[in-house]
């Protein structure tokens, strides 16, 4: 008897060593995939921010309404800007871009719900002309709200820097929040795009220019849709940005 609970101590020994090692493998394992977890998730982070600087730059924010890989696509896939804008045109398809302009109605300012629900209007018909103008000056109304500034022009960009400043010094690329690279997003095209300098005896830029179009230098005739859905894509930005403030 004594022989056999000798055997059945050394069985129940080895079980459990040999349990013992699993589990440290398992452990290992769960280490190393969780590392590459964090390794990806942190190259994800940084390919967004690349996007987020590439599209806004060139006037396309990143939206509440996105999916960030079908962003992070545009900026990746075309070979040239103009292929970009082409492939955003298409994205803004018009269920989209309603989506887009009924999220932007539905947190706007109450001041703000009249002159915008025509501006949606117009734009659904095609006929948006006329309220480009209105959508650079809500543009504006929202930047200063969301900075609770009374400045215009440059020293409003201005101020919108420095509201950045903590977060460009104290998060690297995966600490920012979602809240954080959309407002990058909009710093970015606003001051590479809508408020860009160009002195009004220089040749126009090839995209909206607030400065131009509120001092009546700009030729309306050379607006198009594509333009509208840029505007959107900011407004849409920064309205998610104040929906979350």
């Amino acid at each position: 008897m004594k022989g056999i609970e000798n055997l059945l101590a050394e069985v129940v020994a080895a079980q459990v060593n040999i349990q013992k090692k699993i589990s440290e493998i398992t452990s290992n394992r769960l280490k190393e995939q969780q590392q590459q977890l964090g390794d990806l998730f942190v190259e994800a982070s940084k390919d967004l921010v690349l996007a987020i600087d590439i599209n806004s730059r060139q006037g396309w924010c990143m939206t509440g309404q996105m999916v960030p890989v079908e962003y992070m696509n545009l900026a990746f896939t075309p070979s040239s800007t103009s292929e970009r804008d082409r492939m955003f045109d298409e994205y803004f398809a018009e269920e989209f871009l309603e989506y887009e302009l009924d999220e932007i109605l539905e947190h706007c300012h109450e001041n703000w719900n009249e002159v915008l629900s025509q501006s949606v209007d117009q734009i659904k018909i095609g006929k948006y002309h006329s309220i480009i103008p209105t959508l650079i000056i809500y543009l504006e109304y929202c930047v200063s709200s969301l900075l609770d500034s009374t400045e215009i022009n440059s020293r409003l960009m201005r101020d919108f820097n420095r509201s950045l400043d903590d977060i460009a010094r104290n998060k690297s690329v995966y600490e920012l929040k979602t809240i954080d690279k959309a407002r990058i997003s909009v710093l970015y095209a606003l001051s590479d795009v809508y408020y860009i300098s160009n002195d009004f005896n220089n040749k126009r830029l090839p995209d909206l220019n607030r400065h131009w179009i509120l001092h009546g230098r700009d030729n309306p005739q050379l607006w198009s849709m594509r333009d509208v859905k840029k505007l959107i894509s900011v407004l849409s930005c920064l309205t998610f940005i104040l929906s979350k403030a």
